[in-house]
């Protein structure tokens, strides 16, 4: 009798993860990545991100010979976007937009100097306090680069 109960209950568990996982559809972000030039600039890794209160959906692509990438797998809005080559300055973004495509068109700039780069960081840590504390409510302490 308990082997029934627990295989009925498995099925029903798996049947309702199921039914909520179809309902959540791919969001596609796309764009073109140029410098301050306007010129076009390939093979930027583009990481892509959505978070939902139990799930992370991520998806990866790298920048075509004009400039063009696309993340297709990413099933939550908004989707958060990381832009980074080397000899550029990493950038993230925030996507948000329809249920099923959004463009981000995005400008690259060179490095900053040395003297820059903690700024960088400090900046890059304080985004991801927002995005944690944001989707998942929990107390960040104060963290001090040196």
């Amino acid at each position: 009798m308990k082997k029934i109960l627990l295989v009925f209950l498995m099925g029903g568990l798996l049947f309702f993860t199921i039914f909520i996982t179809a309902g959540v559809s791919a969001i596609k972000v796309h764009g073109y990545i140029k410098d301050k030039e306007g010129q076009p600039i390939k093979d930027v890794k583009v990481f892509a991100f959505g978070i939902s209160p139990v799930d992370l959906s991520i998806d990866i692509d790298y920048s075509d010979w004009e400039g063009y990438y696309s993340v297709k797998k990413v099933l939550y809005n908004p989707t958060y976007v990381k832009f980074s080559k080397i000899g550029y300055q990493t950038l993230h973004k925030k996507v948000s937009g329809s249920k099923t495509s959004s463009r981000a068109d995005i400008t690259l700039y060179s490095s900053p100097s040395s003297r820059n780069v903690i700024e960088l960081h400090k900046t890059q840590f304080t985004l991801l306090q927002e995005i944690l504390s944001d989707h998942f409510s929990l107390p960040i302490k104060p963290f001090k680069l040196r």
